[in-house]
């Protein structure tokens, strides 16, 4: 019997799905790709294949906040003088963008060409005590505009990847909005 594309007797196929997340269990993933897993919790590292030469290593922006270097009507949840909701849960490992829609709202990352992946939820801050309108979020790579999604200011969270790769610099821009929008949980990917 075939389940998933994988025999059912070739291990495990329990899958599970975690705030839009899919986690595979490790047997699976070690049948997918027809290599050795192993996980380095301290380092937060992914090793391919019994060489350990061949690697994933996930890093949250907390981790080297450094990058974030610069912007314009942001603050850095690292040093921030409150604390901040969306949804009424606490967010960290990112910025809020302030909500004028007259002036620019970005922030700056240096990446350095270190990363493949960015990934992050935006959703809008509950302190924000202006109006409940919806932005549009531009992220640049290089200089170039890359990515563009419309924001509902009214949805509690919105999960986005992209890639990153060759990216040296990278800019959130927040546009056509009032409202203050956290982005959090920015997670880069070697």
């Amino acid at each position: 019997m075939v389940v998933n594309g994988l025999l059912k007797e070739d291990g495990n196929t329990a899958v599970a799905n975690v705030n839009d997340s899919l986690y595979y269990n490790e047997d699976i993933l070690k049948n997918l790709i027809k290599q050795e897993l192993s996980y380095n919790e301290d380092t937060k590292t992914l090793y391919i294949g019994s060489g350990g030469n061949q690697k994933i290593t996930k890093q949250t922006l907390a981790e080297q906040y450094g990058i974030l270097y610069g912007g314009e009507n942001y603050t850095s949840l690292e040093d921030a003088d409150e604390d901040y909701h969306v949804g009424g849960e606490l967010i960290n490992d990112g910025f809020v963008f302030k909500g004028y829609s007259f002036l620019n709202n970005m922030a700056l990352l240096n990446t350095d060409n270190q990363f493949t992946k960015i990934e992050f939820d935006i959703g809008k801050v509950d302190e924000s005590t202006s109006s409940l309108e919806d932005g549009k979020l531009k992220i640049e790579l290089n200089g170039e505009k890359k990515y563009q999604e419309n924001i509902r200011a009214d949805i509690t969270t919105h999960h986005f990847e992209y890639d990153i790769t060759d990216a040296k610099t990278l800019k959130f821009l927040l546009a056509d909005s009032d409202s203050s929008f956290g982005v959090y949980n920015v997670i880069f990917t070697k």
